[in-house]
């Protein structure tokens, strides 16, 4: 059997870790794996039975809360940590105090959702580091060890959950101080023009990098105007704004940029404006159905904005708006439709 590192080896006897199971991550390929996995979850393995015990709580809430985490149970094997036992025991604690397992649990599916694409992205960006320097396991698994501060990348992560936090709080409190069930936003989808046949006629590669290109464009877009990124969906971004002149330039910016460079698809939005309901991170309501209902009527390289949002912008010479004819859309029904472009006056 090939001799393991022995850097490697006593960096990971300091984690907690076997030479049984060393020898068998390095025989069967999953070094790397027990490194990251034993830098972030350090410690003795725990059965769920003993995680029970020793965060003093029942077997199906564990289970429960381990589901809504994205986790097959795992009940009978040595899967968890001191960092398990202890957040249980938080969330027994919190229960006791407010009486809301049910919050709880809808907070880590939001959770998981969340810091499940953030864990993608981040691995993503480490493979790609380690595949450019050619490194063999063990090599890989030595640099990961002496040169990533995972604890540096995990403060990272809290700090923009905080300001995140801030900003949540400012967009749903803002009316007084007080909760809103539903609240005024403009709604904006854009997405790529035919990326489907495209993806079909480039490498996967390029395929990755048109899309990170027009993420990249779009968030900068957004947030330049005070907006926000609802959620990425493939081809497809879904933005919000307070006020329905911001997503007129976020949408705008976005064509126009995709316009200017040759290397990408052009894109077509969409806009309409009115009451959401917010859930989860996410907003629902007749304005979101009609704001994706419109970007499909849109053709390539133009915004198409509803009646209501050309309501708000016709005073408005950063924009010009030319109606074109009334469509039926699925499950809305005929409405009056605006195609929206630079006015006299650019913002």
């Amino acid at each position: 059997m090939r001799a393991v590192d022995p850097h490697v080896r006593e960096r990971l006897w300091a984690l907690g870790v076997e030479d049984d199971e060393i020898d068998r991550a390095a025989r069967e390929g999953w070094l790397l794996v027990l490194v990251v996995e034993r830098m972030l979850l350090p410690g003795p393995r725990y059965s769920g039975d003993d995680v029970d015990a020793m965060a003093d709580t029942q077997p199906d809430l564990t289970d429960r809360l381990w589901r809504a985490m994205g986790f097959p149970n795992t009940r009978g094997a040595r899967e968890f940590t001191d960092a398990d036992v202890a957040a249980l025991a938080l969330v027994v604690r919190r229960a006791g105090l407010f009486g809301d397992i049910d919050s709880i649990v809808q907070q880590s599916r939001v959770a998981q959702a969340a810091m499940a694409r953030v864990a993608e992205s981040w691995t993503d960006v480490l493979q790609r580091q380690l595949e450019s320097f050619e490194l063999s396991p063990d090599a890989a698994a030595r640099v990961v060890l002496d040169e990533l501060n995972l604890d540096e990348v995990l403060g990272l992560y809290e700090y923009v959950l905080r300001r995140q936090i801030v900003a949540a709080v400012r967009r749903r409190f803002r009316f007084a101080g007080e909760h809103e069930e539903e609240i005024p936003l403009t709604v904006g989808f854009v997405d790529l023009v035919g990326f489907t046949s495209l993806s079909l006629q480039v490498s996967s590669n390029q395929v990755a990098e048109i899309v990170a290109r027009f993420e990249e464009i779009s968030f900068d877009a957004v947030a330049a105007s005070s907006g926000r990124v609802v959620k990425t969906i493939g081809d497809e971004v879904m933005f919000v704004a307070d006020r329905p002149g911001d997503a007129a330039e976020i949408a705008l910016t976005i064509a126009e940029t995709h316009a200017a460079d040759e290397g990408l698809p052009d894109v077509r939005a969409g806009l309409a404006c009115g009451d959401v309901m917010p859930f989860e991170g996410d907003y629902y309501g007749p304005t979101v159905n009609l704001a994706s209902r419109v970007v499909s009527v849109a053709r390539r390289g133009t915004i198409v904005v509803s009646d209501e949002v050309r309501a708000t912008l016709r005073d408005d010479d950063r924009f010009a708006l030319v109606e074109i004819r009334r469509r039926t859309l699925k499950d809305i029904g005929p409405v009056r439709l605006w195609a929206l472009r630079r006015g006299a006056r650019r913002s």
